[in-house]
């Protein structure tokens, strides 16, 4: 087990950014807002196959590719901490949902983008991968954890925030 000697929270560079359906680039990973008036996205909401475009989504994400945390980007300007993506639960096992859990560093919190490109890769069982659970391009799919099996449905593009929302800006507004 890890130990660190100063809060993890300290030593964390992230990278802001988005995570697309490889298969259909306008749709991202993503968690919408609990209403559609635009409260706060809280712990145990799930995540999702969701456009990038949808007003009432959260879809940027603060990425620690050292320790492979990925962070709701601005969940913790609502006063509460930091909001993870998570296994449900904290259960690491396939066919498991995920949802965002607030942030503590555990196992179940971390994932990597760079041990299988173009997949992200469960730290606490790299056999996991997150994957969309119909397979299919209809938003707002639930997002799981399932085996690692090469198909569409586990293929992800990380984009930087700043490139994500450039590329979707209007032709008019581009430089």
């Amino acid at each position: 087990m890890v130990r660190f000697s100063y809060p993890l929270e300290k030593i964390m560079a992230y990278v802001s950014m988005s995570f697309q359906f490889t298969q259909d680039p306008t749709r991202v990973l993503g968690v919408a807002q609990n209403n559609t008036n635009g409260s706060v996205i809280g712990p145990n909401a799930p995540v999702q196959l969701r456009y990038f475009t949808d007003p009432n989504v959260q879809t940027l994400w603060d990425y620690d590719p050292t320790h492979g945390f990925i962070i709701l980007d601005f969940s913790e300007s609502n006063g509460g901490g930091k909001l993870a993506v998570d296994f449900a639960d904290g259960k690491v096992a396939p066919e498991t949902p995920l949802v965002l859990r607030p942030f503590t560093g555990a196992p179940s919190q971390r994932w990597s983008i760079s041990i299988r490109p173009g997949y992200i890769t469960s730290l606490a069982n790299t056999g996991l991968v997150i994957d969309d659970h119909y397979d299919s391009l209809q938003a707002n799919n639930l997002v799981w954890a399932f085996p690692y099996n090469g198909t569409h449905a586990q293929q992800w593009t990380p984009v930087h925030a700043f490139q994500a929302v450039a590329e979707r800006a209007p032709q008019s507004l581009r430089a």
